[in-house]
């Protein structure tokens, strides 16, 4: 408990004048990966204390670092903590103008991974000023008792193309298995009657946090068949859990009877698994992948493609295996 308290304490102390939101414990994490950097702002290399440069992943701060004058000129030298794979996003806190800027250049983290050195520094551009980001919960909707609910906060958006992380809650006391995704799922609760819940959606880039934007989901009593339980249009949600190991759900929407294909491939483009290929009817469906190819054999971690089609429908999310 100590070493918790005097890590964030020393954390505090080398870095008093960064936004309050920057806070990172590296106990926390099993895994680092080192970024040598140079910044490059309106085409000149910084060259001073004035700024800060801070890490994120998942819209969480995972590392901050100075920049200084070295042998081989001005750079930082970051060290970024987590315990999975994913992508890191950058920005830079302006002491002078007290302003956060968003970078454009991203790289992925690799446990014990590096990037950059002192010959060769990582090259990274800052960018336009960086605005809050903008929930968007979804449309409301009515769902039978007993019916898988998807969320989606899929429109959630940030203005400077940051990496969001996303918050969920409720009025209803309902847990759901991972608030923290663009589209968690839950089973509707049996109800004596119709029942209406307010869900909450915040989105946050590591700096700032959007406004609340709510959705209504109106649980229905007594299953039916009606056409109002069914999905408007198709659509492919994020798979729970992700990154996963060693099996992650898949969820899609289906509103016509139709074929349906939902197919892995790897970032070569290659076919590594049809999970489903046929005729389906119509509703809330998911598949299941245990992170294995069409012969059994289990692939590499790193990212995956889940590809869905259906009629004229294409859709496509990133995942992400761990080991």
């Amino acid at each position: 408990m100590k070493s918790h308290f005097f890590a964030l304490l020393l954390i505090s102390v080398l870095f008093a004048e960064i936004p309050d939101t920057w806070i990172v414990n590296p106990q926390e994490y099993q895994y680092n990966y080192t970024v040598t950097a140079q910044l490059t702002v309106n085409t000149n290399i910084v060259s001073d204390t004035s700024k800060v440069l801070a890490a994120f992943m998942n819209g969480e701060c995972r590392g901050i670092s100075e920049f200084s004058d070295s042998q081989s000129g001005w750079m930082t030298f970051l060290v970024v903590h987590s315990n999975n794979l994913g992508p890191i996003m950058f920005q830079y806190y302006d002491k002078e103008e007290d302003v956060v800027y968003s970078i454009e250049e991203s790289v992925t983290f690799v446990p014990s991974g590096a990037v950059g050195n002192p010959d060769v520094p990582f090259e990274l551009n800052g960018s336009d000023l960086n605005q809050p980001p903008v929930a968007d919960a979804g449309e409301d909707q009515l769902i039978g008792e007993g019916y898988m609910v998807y969320l989606d906060g899929s429109g959630s958006y940030d203005p400077n193309n940051n990496i969001l992380g996303y918050s969920w809650t409720n009025n209803a006391g309902i847990e759901l298995p991972n608030p923290n995704i663009a589209s968690p799922f839950f089973t509707a609760p049996l109800v004596y009657e119709n029942e209406q819940h307010l869900f909450f959606l915040q989105v946050t880039d590591g700096t700032f946090i959007s406004e609340p934007d709510t959705v209504i989901i109106t649980i229905e009593f007594r299953l039916s068949t009606d056409h109002s339980q069914l999905p408007d249009e198709y659509s492919l949600l994020q798979n729970y859990p992700n990154p996963f190991n060693p099996v992650t759900s898949i969820g899609f929407g289906v509103p016509n009877a139709s074929e349906v294909t939902v197919t892995i491939y790897n970032l070569l483009g290659q076919e590594v698994r049809k999970l489903y290929s046929g005729y389906m009817e119509p509703g809330y469906k998911f598949v299941q992948w245990d992170g294995k190819d069409s012969f059994g054999a289990p692939g590499p971690s790193g990212m995956y493609i889940v590809l869905m089609q259906a009629q004229d429908f294409i859709d496509t999310k990133k995942i992400i295996l761990m080991k």
